[in-house]
């Protein structure tokens, strides 16, 4: 049984490789599941804030999705490893805060809201999951996790919220041996504890992932399904992934072809589909940088034959943190920056101008460091002016961050 807060995580708190969601024919090619596959890190001094994806329609972007992640300054939260392989795992995602998920249709409605809770170790032992119900949020399910004596994930068990209760969905067990990662094992639960699946990694002798198979539970026994077969380059770093189904006997479906940029981040993920005699190409996920090696946004397309053919693009928006300094110097964001009127009563306007027609932040805190409002849009290149209505807040000392390319500036204000 699995219900939509499920995959809803999955896709969209993890949507930064959201091309290997894309199955193929078998229906299998997801490596969502690749728990934990090595690849290239960035370390960086960002964490990502938000990012919003857009749909390719008849000529236009328009936006369909965005997320909002939120961080507590006084916490460890925001990890400073961006691996473009691992980010769509649990083991790998920011770890957050809150994690706030919008739709749009003719305006932008909260969908789901994900809360991250951490221990004494700083390690997260859970995950709560609201889900938005017309006019507020209301409990959906929970993610638990328990860990080894070296902090090693050992459990992650998916709970649905019924009743006033907590119900046991689905569990993942990780085991390892001297350190490496052997199998995972899922469970889910009726009455009791049943197998369902199985993941089994091998390693090469640079004690790199070299087969991961997929196997599910007949009953009595495990048996192939699908496995995913890895190779790397010189410098270790993933460049392609064939899938293989189980018809009897393994049978090549299709691959990923990983291409690095001259700093040897991944700057492009192409799926293709193998007819019997050569890889065809199937799909294309392509990262654009900030000068910095970030992806600014990651675009991806389709190929019908002839053209690639644009379908959706999600365009990202970080912020500096590791020493909490946050002003950094980047050329695509102007600081002509200014709030009026001050003090304010009903209504105040906001002013900057932007270089680079970028994702744009605003974020008002009151004096106690509490988020009170928080708007993402797209600025145009240029002049942009705002004016934000502040009626409902109360009177008192405010705080308006505008956040764009990972440059924040902060304007303080009063409300009478």
């Amino acid at each position: 049984m699995k219900t939509k807060f499920t995959f809803t995580l999955l896709i969209i708190c993890n949507i930064m490789l959201h091309a290997q969601s894309v199955f193929f024919n078998s229906n299998h090619l997801n490596t969502n599941n690749h728990q934990y596959l090595q690849n290239k890190e960035q370390v960086m001094d960002y964490r990502l804030i938000n990012f919003i994806i857009e749909d390719y329609e008849l000529g236009d972007w328009v936006s369909s999705d965005s997320v909002i992640y939120s961080y507590d300054d006084d916490l460890p939260y925001g990890h400073g490893n961006f691996d473009f392989i691992q980010f769509q795992n649990y083991s790998s995602e920011p770890l957050f805060y809150i994690c706030e998920y919008f739709q749009y249709s003719a305006e932008w409605v909260p969908a789901v809201k994900y809360y991250n809770n951490f221990n004494s170790d700083d390690l997260r032992f859970a995950q709560n999951i609201d889900s938005w119900d017309g006019t507020d949020y209301a409990g959906d399910g929970r993610i638990e996790y328990t860990y080894n004596i070296d902090n090693s994930i050992s459990t992650i068990i998916t709970l649905d919220y019924s009743g006033g209760d907590y119900d046991s969905l689905y569990k993942q067990k990780y085991n390892y041996s001297a350190d490496q990662l052997v199998n995972i094992t899922s469970q889910y639960y009726t009455t009791e504890w049943e197998n369902d699946a199985i993941e089994v990694y091998s390693y090469n002798s640079d004690g790199l992932v070299e087969t991961t198979t997929y196997q599910y539970w007949t009953g009595s026994t495990w048996a192939d399904t699908y496995r995913l077969i890895s190779n790397y380059d010189e410098d270790g770093n993933l460049i392609e992934e064939i899938n293989q189904d189980y018809a009897p006997g393994w049978e090549t479906e299709g691959r990923y072809v990983y291409n690095y940029n001259a700093s040897g981040f991944l700057n492009e993920v192409k799926t293709q589909l193998y007819d019997g005699l050569d890889y065809l190409d199937y799909q294309k996920f392509a990262f654009v940088e900030f000068e910095n090696g970030m992806p600014a946004t990651n675009t991806i397309s389709y190929w019908d034959g002839f053209v690639w053919n644009l379908s959706l693009k999600a365009t990202m928006e970080y912020e500096a943190y590791d020493d909490g300094t946050v002003a950094i110097d980047n050329p695509l964001f102007n600081k002509n920056f200014n709030v009026y009127p001050n003090p304010a009563s009903d209504v105040m306007s906001i002013e900057f101008t932007s270089n680079s027609g970028s994702i744009v932040s605003l974020i008002i805190t009151n004096n106690a460091g509490e988020i009170v409002n928080r708007q993402t849009f797209k600025a145009v290149q240029g002049n942009n002016q705002i004016t934000k209505s502040i009626s409902e807040l109360p009177a008192g000392m405010y705080h308006l961050s505008l956040i764009q390319n990972g440059v924040k500036e902060t304007h303080s204000f009063i409300i009478q």
